[in-house]
């Protein structure tokens, strides 16, 4: 008898324990993520915003395969790609939103992208915005900087 008592108290401490602990986490992230934005303190916006910011309007395509029908972004869960608002020489950027860091990171260094910026998202996601290799690359992500975001380069690994 005092065996099942002693179960029934440590059930309704761990219990207790992980309301208490999901309670915690839920404001926690109510104060930083907010759905569709960034979820940490210095980036803005929205990824509708960022993607006006850097794709020629009518030039967004839904969808993880380019315009040869390669898959470029095979870890993200979801993607596109557009062509850039700025300059006369197409360029692109690719779109990818990601279940975590690995895939992200994997995906960079499967494929030959010059430059990136990344965020984690309200849902636990990760999106990550890369163009190529170059100057017109490195120039395509720059409007981003207006978020808060800082243009990475994409070192081989």
């Amino acid at each position: 008898m005092r065996r099942l008592f002693l179960r029934l108290v440590m059930s309704a401490l761990l219990a207790v324990g992980v309301l208490a602990a999901c309670g915690m986490e839920e404001d926690l992230s109510s104060d930083t993520n907010t759905e569709g934005s960034a979820g940490i303190d210095n980036i803005t916006g929205t990824l509708e915003d960022w993607l006006r910011a850097v794709c020629k309007p009518g030039f967004y395509f839904d969808g993880l395969y380019d315009s040869k029908g390669q898959n470029v972004l095979n870890g993200a869960d979801s993607g596109g790609y557009c062509s850039v608002t700025r300059g006369d020489d197409p360029s692109a950027v690719y779109v990818g939103q990601y279940p975590s860091d690995f895939l992200m990171e994997n995906d960079l260094a499967a494929v030959p992208l010059g430059w990136y910026v990344s965020a984690p998202m309200g849902d636990g996601s990760l999106i990550m915005l890369a163009s190529p290799q170059g100057e017109k690359g490195y120039a395509a992500l720059v409007p981003l900087t207006q978020f808060g975001f800082s243009v990475k380069p994409n070192a081989p690994r």
